[in-house]
């Protein structure tokens, strides 16, 4: 499997073990309720949950595309910019490994900078409630991702250390695919059926999978590479070789006395 691969793969498991969390989140439960009864005549009853559901994936994956995107000019500004989001985006990782175990708390404090944008967000909602309609069930959907949710902006902050706007959204969009199994269970008869992520043991493997692979990463960056090519901050892969450029043996022939001179 291909670090890309990995780094999609960890996302998916921060949204799948981070989900619980988002379910509890204030006004979660109750937009998506908003959103799943009292559909207008002639919409169906899953379209509108469904439109939901697209709205944030989908906002999560512009997030991040904006993230990733800023990452990449400053890493093509500044040459050392490059080593130091790869470090970042492995202890970024931890951070978020380590939250997610409930071993530390640390990521909580970002909610704090994240509530102060969804006081301005929150005249938006009031106005898409009831989301009795495709399009404001999707612009509803596109708000959430701003939610003050710790899980949702370490993930993000991870995410753009890729420093590519096209790596960083996909990373956010599989964030997104994981949170999908309890968003669509949220009602209390599924929810048990979803219990198994609040065990603790489970939550440990999968943290320290992911500091595992966050330092073997990070360890990369001291190891020799020859040859290969390039997958990214997030990959691990770099190529330091340059070919030398070798002169043309038949524009060397094709020469006039001349230039030989010269």
């Amino acid at each position: 499997m291909s670090a890309i691969e990995l780094n999609a793969l960890a996302a998916f498991m921060l949204g799948l073990m981070g989900s619980p969390h988002c379910l509890g989140m204030c006004g979660a439960i109750s937009a998506l309720s908003s959103v799943s009864s009292q559909p207008r005549r002639g919409s169906s009853t899953w379209l509108l949950p469904l439109g939901f559901q697209l709205g944030r994936i989908s906002s999560y994956a512009l997030i991040g595309a904006i993230g990733g995107g800023v990452a990449a000019v400053m890493a093509g500004e500044f040459m050392i910019v490059g080593k130091t989001l790869r470090v970042l985006a492995s202890v970024l990782l931890i951070v978020v490994a380590v939250s997610l175990a409930g071993w530390w708390k640390g990521s909580t404090l970002i909610e704090v900078a994240g509530a102060k944008l969804w006081r301005r967000l929150q005249p938006l909602v009031k106005r898409l409630l009831p989301a009795d309609r495709l399009p404001k069930a999707l612009a509803l959907g596109g708000l959430w991702g701003f939610l003050p949710c710790g899980l949702i902006y370490s993930s993000l902050a991870w995410a753009s250390t890729s420093a590519s706007a096209a790596q960083s959204a996909w990373l956010m969009f599989c964030f997104g695919l994981g949170t999908l199994p309890s968003m669509l269970a949220v009602s209390a008869a599924h929810r048990s059926a979803l219990a198994w992520l609040k065990r603790q043991w489970i939550r440990n493997l999968v943290a320290v999978s992911m500091i595992a692979w966050a330092l073997y990463s990070a360890s990369t960056l001291f190891m020799p590479h020859t040859g290969g090519g390039h997958e990214g901050i997030h990959g691990g892969v770099h190529s330091t070789a340059m070919p030398e450029p070798e002169a043309s043996d038949s524009a060397m022939d094709g020469m006039s006395p001349a230039h030989h001179q010269h």
